[in-house]
């Protein structure tokens, strides 16, 4: 789902902030900075649920210190060494620079207590990565297209949103074999096991 928000947003924010107020369009730089960071804190979202139901709130807790220090730190290294390049946006940048680190520090505790290899975890997330790169590229080469040939920020922004959400699910089927049948045969709960005969 936030890889779905992702690929419209990254390609289509000048235009989707256009539409909203022109004022805005400069911040488009940084919009789409923090989405590629949204996509990380997404998946991070889940995870201290998880261990706090298995029963392992303390790595909750660990994670969230490795936060608390990792991100301001990373927010004042970006500003000093950024700052005057990037401005504002330097500290967009320390999202998807910094946030990295807090997250594997959350992958490691929940992978270790899910009994689940990183490879095999890791692999999902860099193809999840890859097919939402793929898509943002191809609503951002359409957008470039149009540029000068289309005047409306909102058919500009439409056109962009289709053909990189689009893309995007035509990965997802062709690549991964994810289609509404094996989402719905997904959320289906496992068959029970029979009762046993009372004699």
């Amino acid at each position: 789902m936030v890889a779905g928000f992702l690929v419209i947003v990254v390609p289509a924010a000048p235009d989707l902030l256009l539409l909203l107020d022109e004022q805005w369009v400069g911040a488009a730089a940084a919009v789409r900075v923090l989405a590629i960071a949204a996509l990380l804190r997404a998946v991070s979202a889940v995870v201290p649920p998880l261990l706090d139901g298995v029963g392992r709130p303390s790595l909750t807790l660990s994670y969230m210190a490795v936060a608390a220090v990792t991100m301001p730190l990373w927010f004042a290294i970006a500003a000093i060494l950024l700052g005057g390049w990037l401005g504002y946006a330097s500290v967009a940048w320390a999202w998807v620079i910094g946030y990295p680190i807090a997250f594997a520090v959350l992958l490691r505790f929940a992978l270790r207590h899910l009994q689940l290899g990183v490879g095999r975890y890791v692999g999902a997330l860099l193809r999840l990565f890859l097919w939402t790169g793929l898509a943002i590229a191809a609503g951002a080469g359409v957008r470039a297209l149009m540029a000068d040939a289309v005047a409306l920020p909102l058919v500009r922004a439409l056109v962009t949103a289709a053909t990189s959400m689009g893309t995007f699910l035509a990965a997802l089927v062709l690549a991964e074999g994810i289609t509404p049948a094996s989402v719905s045969a997904a959320l289906k709960p496992p068959p029970r096991d029979p009762e046993p005969a009372i004699e």
